[in-house]
């Protein structure tokens, strides 16, 4: 086979860790022909996951060669020290489960190093392998080298020599002494001058320690610990790093003792080494050559990552900025960072038009922003307004995924959207690549050909450790929202394969996971082509600037939130339409809402009104909504000459919002300001019209009224606002509380006397007197008890995950029946094809399913619902309901003859059915083979093997999937059917190196006693259905009580029955059944079946 690659073909091997690396650096233009890869120089962008080590190492050292009593010493923090024998524990929560680190490189700037380049043989499969070959560069002039910046900006100047390194803070690693004089004399701790890494102070701790050897004898040490930033208050900082501990010799020829440690460095363990680094007395030994003139020369040798939760500036350090980590996002922020590299797609980026886009919705807005970002800000860039147009919910954000699935989707999601555009096609342009394959005969005149394209290819890399002979040395490492320096040999030789054989000075030394970029060398022109700031459209840059302005808005506002206070205003026009008790739904209400200083004046506050109404101040007059003690909430009165010079906090009573009643002066009205109203003979009265035949409520607008003015006064004013005759007979209910509204039955009495407890905002509900006894509802009083029996419920397909659902109002007092049919009017079905599930009460999830003869009310089902959202599940059903529930549900697994895919189906058999039953059902829902026996059987799965299933006589209360175990399902092959003498059908199952390591389907199959071995492979091989040429790789075992004995693959060799045949061991009651297994590699991808957190990667948007 023959492989074109196009300008970019990209790897990813594992993605089950929490570790993403991008590196940026010279690599090479690649081709493939049936077994090599020739390279030149060019430029590669390499994104990892490498799987990240494991922790528990983190708090011990390497043991000294001479020393057993010290070989078995952990390094550990001086303040924590009593004893050789105390344990080392980890710090919880010290350091991150998900790790997100990138490399780009920052400049090329040594172009010897450049034209040395060699890449590791990678291996294509067991077969073929690709090797690489050095060539000299032959697209350009001179030496064939590109000194461009990789990303196509301007050099940066923190390039500086190895001199200037040296004397960097910022740097990675650095190597300090101390002296310590008089050290016989030595009582207490000292700590050396501060060397400075990263910004950070690193000290030398040095001190006498006493303790007990194992025979309780006294016994003194020399105390050896590195300290970090030792005198700092802060506790929210942290840096990792691993060092070696140095005790230097005096003699020439005496070789230094040293240990090595590994620590997350952070305030409440800021130092970490020896406690018993040597014994006292071989520190005073002359001859021992550490000490001379009762001086001892310490030193340390530090390599530190980038710190977290400290002031470090990425721009100043690197001329990069990192991504923020949303919880998994690593592998996100990885795969960013690479394509913002890739500069030709980011100015195609820029130029997709977005002008019109949704700034919530739009993916291509959100990836123009973020490369901006990247572009140009000096902190860390956000990515939650990315991960918000995908559609995703915060939860997709801890969530790990796949970084090469997160790819295709991501470019197939904007090769999409730049269809129709002026960059439509760059996708492919960029990442498409060509196969070719080919079959041609060797003595005839034959081929034939297919071309197929790709996005990415698979590679398996070799662990061999030196890619790259040489490099740059400054290389930029990305770890999350932390940009900087690293050397060469932590860049390349720390995440590219290999052993490691002693703990090394690398920092978080992580092997063999990969995204490899491969960019042509005839397409580095154009890849990575400079990014000009005229090169992002003016429209674009001012649409993030004026995002930017209004967020520095937000920001200030919720800083300054303190000072403020929000009254939310109602107008007259906001009560229309309003269905329920009181004036308005305070959720759903529509508010003119105001920010107002808490210090501010009532006047103050009517002065803003005045000017955002478009109304004089005399015009306008506030009431306040006020909570009263029967769980209303009405409108009051503001005292005008008391009032108005008072805090606009105090007057609310430190509510905050502050809900008010607005009353203007009607707009068809002359009046030049509102009437005067006096507080002790007048009364603010609203009015509703209540309409029984549709059952609807009218607001009427509110009125002025003497308290001493009788209540015949108000029926000519009520009917001229509801359009009726001014004769027209009337009925006055008083609203008093949800629940309760009064009929006013004596209307030549005044207000004062016929209204409870008359007070302002009281609403009077009127309606025509007359036959209304037709009508559902007749009276207000049975609407609003109604209403107030009445609630929202969300019905949600409990078969949906997240599904919205939609929501209904219903009564309280509904029974099964009324419910069943509203809903299924709602989603267009039969009642009887629906069945509905309770809400859990502490999870949103569906319990219990309901019977469809519950004899209670729609009120006993959502009571429980501790929230205010009422929620009930649903399902629509295949059967009738009444005749699911003598059904039981069973979940198996369906199989068909061929053995290559398995699928999960639901059975509904009779509750007291058996096995037998079962089978029956499952006839009616699988495809049987055309020439097939027609029988089925039902079989164990528990962790990829098999065991014979129950008969059919069997209860199928008896049958209990739980844990790994799976029922299958499957169709009898006619050669099974009936077995002959010397017959007997074995299982047989998958596995790799180990036993316990199955895979795959299982599945049964005959042998024949006395039969050759090679007979039976063809048998098998026929069943299996695979390649000869793969099928050769198979290796045959009897694993009999977890043991494998591997067949002896011979021609003479003949199958023996008895090695199959059931045994009992020890005190087992079941006999233990042998199986044969057949041991090969595991191709399928190596994630779990079974893994309910995760899910497919979608875009939704």
């Amino acid at each position: 086979m023959a492989a074109e690659i196009g300008r970019t073909a990209s790897k990813h091997l594992s993605s089950e860790c929490g570790k993403a690396t991008s590196l940026s650096s010279p690599g090479s233009d690649v081709s493939l022909d049936s077994s090599r890869v020739t390279t030149t120089t060019t430029t590669i962008t390499t994104t990892t996951t490498p799987p990240c080590r494991n922790r528990s190492s983190l708090a011990t050292a390497q043991p000294a060669a001479d020393n057993n009593q010290q070989q078995q010493q952990a390094p550990i923090n001086a303040d924590n020290v009593t004893s050789t024998a105390e344990a080392v524990t980890e710090v919880p929560g010290a350091i991150k489960t998900t790790i997100n680190i990138g490399f780009a490189m920052n400049h090329v700037n040594d172009q010897e190093n450049l034209k040395q380049l060699s890449l590791a043989p990678v291996q294509v499969n067991e077969v073929e392998e690709m090797d690489t070959q050095e060539e000299t560069p032959n697209d350009g002039g001179g030496d064939g080298t590109d000194n461009r910046p990789i990303n196509g900006e301007p050099e940066l100047a923190c390039i500086v020599q190895d001199q200037e390194m040296e004397e960097d803070e910022a740097r990675s690693e650095a190597t300090f002494r101390y002296t310590v004089e008089n050290v016989s004399k030595m009582k207490d701790s000292q700590l050396s001058p501060a060397c400075y890494v990263r910004n950070l102070p690193w000290k030398i701790m040095v001190m006498p320690r006493s303790s007990q050897t194992q025979e309780r004898q006294p016994q003194r040490s020399l105390g050896f610990f590195l300290q970090c930033n030792g005198e700092s208050e802060s506790t929210s900082w942290s840096c990792y790093a691993v060092a070696e501990l140095r005790l230097l010799s005096c003699k020439e020829g005496h070789e230094l003792f040293s240990r090595k440690i590994q620590h997350l460095f952070y305030s409440k363990e800021n130092d970490w080494g020896f406690s018993h680094f040597m014994t006292w007395q071989d520190v005073l030994d002359p001859d021992k050559g550490f000490i001379k003139d009762d001086s001892i020369t310490l030193e340390v040798h530090v390599v530190a990552d980038a710190p977290h939760g400290v002031s470090w500036d990425s721009k100043k350090h690197t001329g990069y900025v990192g991504l923020k980590n949303q919880g998994a996002t690593c592998y996100m922020n990885s795969l960013l960072q690479t394509l913002y590299f890739t500069n030709q797609l980011r100015k195609a980026v820029y130029k997709m038009p977005t002008e019109s886009d949704d700034s919530s919705k739009s993916v291509a807005l959100a990836l123009q922003r973020v490369f901006h970002e990247l572009q140009f800000s000096d902190k860390p860039v956000g990515t939650k307004k990315l991960t918000k147009s995908f559609g995703w919910e915060t939860l997709d954000s801890f969530m790990q995924h796949d970084v090469q699935e997160f790819l295709r989707v991501l470019l197939d999601k904007l090769e999409s959207k730049m269809k129709g555009t002026c960059v439509e096609g760059t996708v492919p342009k960029l990442f498409e690549g060509k196969m070719v394959s080919f079959i041609k005969c060797k003595n005839i005149d034959y081929k034939s050909t297919r071309v197929e394209t790709f996005y990415d290819i698979q590679l398996n890399i070799k662990g061999k450790k030196n890619i790259y002979e040489s490099f740059s040395d400054y290389w930029c490492k990305f770890d999350d929202d932390v940009v900087s320096r690293c050397t060469k040999q932590e860049a390349i030789e720390h995440n590219y394969g290999g052993q490691d054989e002693d703990m090394s000075m690398a920092v978080k030394h992580c092997t063999n996971a990969y995204m490899l970029v491969y960019i042509r060398n005839s397409e580095l022109e154009n890849v990575l082509q400079e990014v000009k700031e005229e090169d992002i459209p003016q429209e674009l840059v001012e649409r993030l600037q004026e995002e930017k302005r209004l967020e520095q808005i937000r920001r200030k506002e919720r800083t300054e939130a303190y000072l403020y206070m929000t009254v939310n205003v109602l107008l007259e026009d906001s009560f229309d339409g309003h269905q329920g008790n009181d004036l308005y739904d305070p959720e759903h209400a529509l508010y003119r809402v105001f920010r107002v200083r808490k210090q501010a004046t009532v006047h103050e506050f009517l002065e803003l009104l005045s000017d955002s109404l478009k109304y004089p101040i005399e015009q306008i007059r506030i009431w306040p909504f006020s909570q009263r003690s029967n769980q209303t909430c009405r409108p009051t009165l503001i005292e005008p000459d008391a009032d108005l010079q008072k805090p606009i906090i105090d007057c609310a009573e430190n509510h905050n919002p502050w809900n008010v009643f607005v009353e203007l002066v009607p707009p068809d009205s002359d009046m030049t300001a509102l009437p005067p109203f006096d507080k002790d003979t007048d009364v603010l009265l609203f009015f509703k019209l209540y309409d029984p035949k549709n059952k609807k409520i009218h607001y009427c607008g509110h009125h002025y009224m003497p308290v001493v003015a009788k209540v015949q006064e108000l029926i000519p004013i009520l009917n001229e606002r509801a359009g009726f005759p001014p004769d027209t007979e009337l009925a006055l209910y008083e609203e008093i509380k949800p629940n309760l509204v009064e009929k006013i039955d004596n209307l030549t009495e005044p207000l004062e006397k016929v209204l409870e407890e008359l007070m302002d905002g009281d609403i009077i509900v009127f309606q025509k007197e007359g036959d209304n006894e037709m009508y559902e509802l007749p009276t207000c009083r049975e609407y609003f008890k109604d209403l107030f029996y009445r609630v929202e419920v969300t019905f949600c397909d409990k078969t949906i995950p997240n599904d919205p659902g939609f929501t209904m109002e219903l009564s309280l007092r509904m029974t099964y029946d009324q419910m069943a049919k509203a809903v299924a009017q709602r989603v267009g079905t039969d009642p009887y094809l629906l069945q509905f599930f309770k809400c859990q009460n502490y999870k949103d999830s569906p319990g219990h399913p309901l019977k469809c003869t519950f004899e209670g009310t729609l009120k006993e089902l959502v009571s429980y619902c501790k929230s205010k959202i009422k929620k009930l599940f649903y399902q629509q059903l295949s059967i009738r309901v009444n005749e699911l529930e003598n059904k039981k549900q069973f979940k198996c697994i369906w199989v068909g003859p061929s053995l290559k895919e398995e699928k999960e189906i639901i059975l509904y058999p009779n509750k007291n059915g058996t096995v037998a039953t079962l089978l029956e059902e499952a006839k009616k829902q699988v495809e049987l083979s055309e020439n097939g026996s027609g029988k089925l059987r039902i079989l164990e799965i528990n962790c990829n093997k098999l065991l014979p299933g129950p008969g059919d006589d069997v209860p199928l209360d008896n049958l209990n999937s739980s844990g790994t175990k799976l029922y299958r399902i499957e169709e009898i092959p006619n050669d099974e059917l009936h077995l002959a003498e010397g017959e007997l059908l074995v299982p047989v199952a998958h596995f790799h190196k180990d036993v316990f390591s199955t895979f795959g389907i299982p599945f049964f199959f005959k042998i024949k006693n006395g039969e050759p071995f090679p007979k039976m492979k063809d048998r098998l091989l026929k069943k299996l259905g695979v390649q000869e040429k793969e099928f050769e790789k198979f290796k045959f075992a009897v694993v009999s009580m977890g043991k494998p004995q591997f067949i002896i693959d011979s021609p003479d060799y003949c199958i023996k029955i008895d090695d199959f045949l059931p045994r009992f061991s020890g005190q087992s009651t079941s006999p233990h059944r042998p199986w044969l297994g057949l041991e090969h590699v595991n191709k399928a991808p190596k994630r779990s079946r079974i893994n309910y957190l995760e899910k497919a990667i979608k875009i939704y948007n």
